[in-house]
């Protein structure tokens, strides 16, 4: 009994170190630079620049930048040096159909329902998301959409299925994020809608309704877009033929 004892306490989870830590921190600060458009598509990263900005060598910014490179985030140009990836919303309409059927999976493979403080969290963004129709509030709002995928995929046992469902979601980030900033008012009204719904799905302990839900606003999300970009092709060619 000692031996098993003994067993289970060597394999308690280890701390983690000041390198990992400094990892995430430089690894999440330029994620979100990308994802917010604060580095656009085409941005070239300079390495040296980051050493000195984050008080580190250049080794910990590499092993960041390989990280985002995996991630599709970046890449590396020849004569030119890493640079920011480029993307359009027509060519991660594939990413999104993927990311819908991922999300059923979440559903179906959900081991739990949503607890009573899963859901306060989600009236508390529902709440902050309104407060959003007043202010326009991009951090504000990068802050929001992150906390409710994080609070939705509390459910996911599946240590694989996480870690798909996090690539996918941060995959299409840049597209919708930059997206909103075209049509705020009648996006954040869509989220609004959205945070709505989730809840009562959570209130009923329907892990599948949830995902559906979300499924659902994705497409909405998809063909606002189409009509918005249709609109700026019709306009760009009224103007031509003018």
């Amino acid at each position: 009994m000692k031996n098993r004892n003994k067993g289970k306490a060597s394999r308690k989870k280890r701390p983690v170190t000041a390198a990992e830590l400094r990892f995430q921190r430089i690894y999440s600060e330029l994620h979100d630079r990308i994802i917010m458009l604060q580095y656009p598509p085409g941005t070239v990263i300079r390495e040296t620049d980051l050493a000195e900005e984050f008080g580190v060598s250049r080794t910990p910014i590499r092993q960041v930048l390989q990280r985002l490179k995996f991630e599709g985030l970046v890449e590396t140009r020849n004569a030119v040096g890493t640079i920011v990836t480029e993307f359009d919303l027509e060519s991660l309409k594939d990413a999104y159909e993927v990311r819908m059927k991922v999300g059923e999976w979440v559903g179906e493979l959900a081991k739990r329902s949503y607890t009573d403080e899963d859901i306060l969290e989600m009236e508390d963004l529902l709440k902050r998301t309104r407060n959003l129709l007043r202010s326009r509030d991009t951090n504000e709002y990068w802050r929001i959409a992150n906390e409710v995928h994080q609070v939705l995929e509390r459910v996911i046992d599946n240590k694989t299925l996480l870690s798909i469902n996090d690539s996918l979601y941060y995959l299409t980030a840049r597209s919708w994020f930059g997206a909103v900033l075209e049509v705020w008012g009648q996006h954040i009204e869509f989220a609004c809608a959205e945070l709505t719904e989730l809840i009562k799905m959570m209130e009923a302990g329907d892990t599948r309704g949830v995902q559906l839900v979300r499924r659902n606003y994705i497409r909405l999300f998809l063909s606002l877009m189409d009509d918005h970009l249709q609109q700026d092709k019709t306009d760009a060619a009224e103007k031509t033929a003018g």
